[in-house]
């Protein structure tokens, strides 16, 4: 089976290559977001209650969110150890983070435009070498099809990159939103113990 999608991979021409890079590079660039996301994700249980905590005991809340992993407890420990700086370093570290979220992100958002350009190219590519043999083949009416049948291995190769890439893309994009959510959350609570029980 391998040996076949080989055979019909060096059919599509050498724009191939870059097709197969595209998809490779996509595949570890979502691999590296979702274990980065992994790290920055905090449990539910922590951001539910972490104004309670804070309204319970703020040595507590330090101790809970020293052992909790994620952004949230991080932004915690950074909040009760710079109480004094108000709001504003919190509120600086929390875009921050929001920030890294989205990072490379843009880079599958283009392997979703180029792929499928690439294909095309392949394609037109094998066409024009199509005609060229049906040139030198008079009378053979069957060497240009089957060449405009390898040349649209390039374009098919595209468009499952391309598909690929989008999928990807939004997963992430979800992951990423979620994440920014959980931040808003523990913002809002930060803010409101900074405040004394009142948001701005």
């Amino acid at each position: 089976m391998f040996a076949d999608l080989w055979v019909t991979f060096q059919k599509g021409g050498y724009v191939m290559y870059p097709i197969l890079a595209c998809s490779v590079f996509s595949v570890a660039l979502a691999a590296e977001r979702f274990l980065f996301y992994n790290h920055c994700d905090t449990e539910d249980s922590f951001v539910s209650r972490l104004g309670a905590m804070l309204q319970t005991s703020e040595k507590e809340t330090a101790e809970k969110a020293g052992n909790v992993e994620g952004d949230c407890a991080r932004l915690t420990e950074y909040y009760l150890s710079h109480k004094q700086a108000g709001m504003t370093g919190v509120e600086t570290q929390a875009n921050i983070m929001l920030d890294s979220y989205n990072d490379h992100l843009v880079f599958l958002s283009m392997i979703v435009t180029i792929s499928p350009l690439l294909g095309l190219l392949g394609t037109i590519i094998g066409m024009i070498n199509s005609f060229k043999v049906f040139d030198l083949r008079a009378g053979q009416p069957f060497a240009i099809t089957a060449g405009i049948g390898e040349a649209l291995i390039a374009t098919a190769f595209g468009l499952i990159v391309a598909i690929l890439a989008m999928v990807l893309y939004g997963a992430l994009k979800y992951r990423s939103s979620v994440l920014g959510k959980k931040i808003m959350k523990c913002c809002t609570a930060l803010e409101l113990h900074a405040n004394g029980g009142e948001t701005r």
